[in-house]
């Protein structure tokens, strides 16, 4: 798949001899760290934490679910694997924090129907629960207009509702993951939801990842709550 990318490319730039613009992918992560002095350090780093996390916290029945996960993440070269970066991070967040237990991904939800949720989960308190992870991207939008940002967001939660919550047999809950550029967008994303609680009782409140680093030069990786993503 990447050296298919990666001649596709070559083609392009020797039959036009001009630069050639491709979307940033994981691979363009790993490369930044050792071509462009560690630019891309604290989010590989996240990236291989993350691994580690599921690794040791999935169980072997877990791991196998989760495999095809990870394979998506490194066979997509797009910018939208930063998607399974998402379905990955909030499946170690329900398994960490959460405590739920994994029974299956892109589990149908209903009968005869090609229609899936992501994961299909047991709560702690035995309830079987289907959860649709939905990536919001607000990396490239001017954060100024909060009314427009909401409006945007909640758009792409209410979409996803009609396209999942087929039936009212089963729980199922959409939970949007943001992706913020820098501190400011922090604080702006997270001022807009405690100003506006959600509303949604379909939609869970939003994950956010967020790296620090501290004057040592450790990272401290943050994937939780838009709600306690700035707290100290």
């Amino acid at each position: 798949m990447l050296q298919n990318h990666i001649e596709a490319v070559r083609k392009e730039y020797e039959a036009s001899e001009k630069t050639v613009k491709r979307e940033a992918t994981i691979y363009s992560v790993i490369v930044e760290k050792y071509a462009m002095g560690g630019k891309s350090d604290g989010m590989l780093d996240f990236f291989n934490q993350l691994f580690i996390s599921l690794n040791n916290n999935l169980s072997e029945p877990e791991k196998k679910l989760a495999s095809s996960m990870i394979s998506n993440v490194l066979s997509n070269v797009s910018k939208d694997y930063l998607n399974f970066i998402g379905e990955l991070a909030s499946l170690n967040y329900y398994k960490t924090q959460l405590h739920y237990q994994l029974l299956n991904v892109e589990e149908k939800i209903v009968m005869n129907s090609n229609v899936s949720a992501d994961f299909l989960f047991k709560t702690p308190n035995n309830t079987d629960v289907l959860i649709e992870i939905l990536n919001i991207h607000l990396e490239d939008m001017e954060l100024t207009d909060m009314g427009k940002v909401k409006y945007h967001i909640d758009s792409k939660i209410n979409n996803k509702i009609k396209a999942k919550i087929l039936t009212n047999d089963r729980e199922i809950f959409i939970q949007p993951v943001l992706w913020l550029r820098d501190q400011k967008s922090y604080e702006l994303a997270n001022e807009l939801y405690l100003k506006n609680p959600l509303t949604n009782l379909n939609a869970k409140e939003p994950l956010v990842y967020c790296t620090l680093k501290d004057t040592s030069g450790q990272f401290e990786h943050r994937f939780e709550s838009i709600y306690t993503i700035m707290r100290p």
